[in-house]
């Protein structure tokens, strides 16, 4: 008789936080500045910086519980 009895726990946890920032003129759009123009407010200057920032966050958990019992019988004839 064979007895096979496993058993495995696994836990995993993750945070993760990213953020950016920049900074661009319109000079520096390549040559979308005056597509850009049309749809500003009067006043509008190439010049005034734009801020362009973004963040994400993520989480996860997660967990394995296994347990596993294996019983065989092997009969064997000897001659």
């Amino acid at each position: 008789m064979i007895n096979i009895d496993t058993k495995t726990k696994l836990s995993n946890t993750s945070d993760e936080t990213r953020t950016t920032s920049e900074k661009e003129t319109l000079p520096k759009l390549q040559g979308f500045e005056e597509n850009i123009r049309k749809i500003m407010p009067k006043g509008f200057s190439k010049a005034t910086p734009i801020d362009i920032t973004g963040a994400a966050q993520n989480k996860g958990s997660g967990s394995i519980d296994f347990d596993e019992q294996i019983e065989v019988k092997v009969a064997v004839v000897v001659t």
